[in-house]
């Protein structure tokens, strides 16, 4: 039976968790649960906090401003497989950020990284407000709750192309793909086929906005080894790019096999 998800904050949550357990749902979860989608005393729904396991809940008691949920039985959520997919993203304009910031999690995406960059929508932090960053963050708990994913995508704080990169040259153990539409050395799939021989934990996918990197950019790049990959002759859109060289670098993986949780 396929029950309807809700996001539970996992600090609201007792720990650990057993069977039979009674708790308090937190005010974000009463919202959804009981004013959202009107549920009543005794129906269940299944909790989910980001974390590997889920909960099947029982609605056992409602106030008004409050309801206790019993657990009825745990699962085991999917974990992602290694290598760890993180996509670099030069932030576009809201709406194509946050569809982007949405897909990515629903295709696994462990880490998110939005840049700032010549051409990028917003150039510097002033420009995203606290309220911009919190706005991204329900996207990833929504998103989380809709797929049931096992884990919460990392939404790191913009930074400059600059500290993107020197940060991944300290990083031994990441490899790292970068989508260009500009005059290119090597399709993805060769550059995949390369950068699985090195077997690494993590590859980092980077993928401009609208206008694309310049040439400076370009050259920032690849002085740090990471050679220009083209995904084929039509120059995509920044989502579009986003979604496809994730996908490429997961087939190319393994990583769409069911049961795929090499860790």
């Amino acid at each position: 039976m396929n029950l309807r998800r809700i996001w539970i904050e996992p600090g609201e949550v007792p720990s650990p968790l057993s069977v039979g357990d009674v708790f308090e749902l937190p005010a974000s979860s009463f919202h959804h649960a009981i004013e959202v989608s009107r549920f009543e005393t005794g129906e269940t729904f299944e909790g989910v906090t980001g974390q590997p396991q889920a909960m099947a809940l029982r609605i056992t008691e409602i106030k008004k401003k409050s309801a206790r949920v019993e657990v009825l039985s745990l699962r085991r959520l999917p974990t992602l497989g290694r290598p760890r997919v993180q996509l670099a993203f030069a932030i576009s304009k809201w709406e194509t950020t946050e569809s982007v910031i949405e897909k990515s999690v629903e295709l696994g995406v462990s880490v998110f990284q939005p840049l700032f960059t010549e051409n990028s929508f917003a150039k510097k932090p002033e420009d995203i407000r606290d309220a911009r960053i919190e706005r991204w963050q329900r996207i990833v708990r929504s998103a989380t709750t809709q797929t049931a994913r096992g884990d919460l995508m990392e939404l790191l704080a913009p930074k400059s192309l600059d500290e993107f990169l020197n940060g991944m040259h300290r990083n031994e153990m990441s490899a790292c793909l970068f989508a260009y539409e500009g005059p290119c050395v090597q399709d993805i799939r060769s550059a995949l086929q390369d950068i699985k021989k090195s077997d690494p934990e993590r590859i980092w996918a980077i993928v401009g906005s609208e206008g694309g990197f310049s040439s400076t950019e370009v050259e920032k790049i690849r002085s740090m080894n990471v050679i220009p990959s083209t995904m084929g002759p039509q120059i995509l859109r920044a989502e579009t790019a986003c979604l496809a060289i994730v996908s490429v670098i997961k087939y190319e993986m393994g990583l769409m096999v069911m049961g795929s949780t090499k860790t």
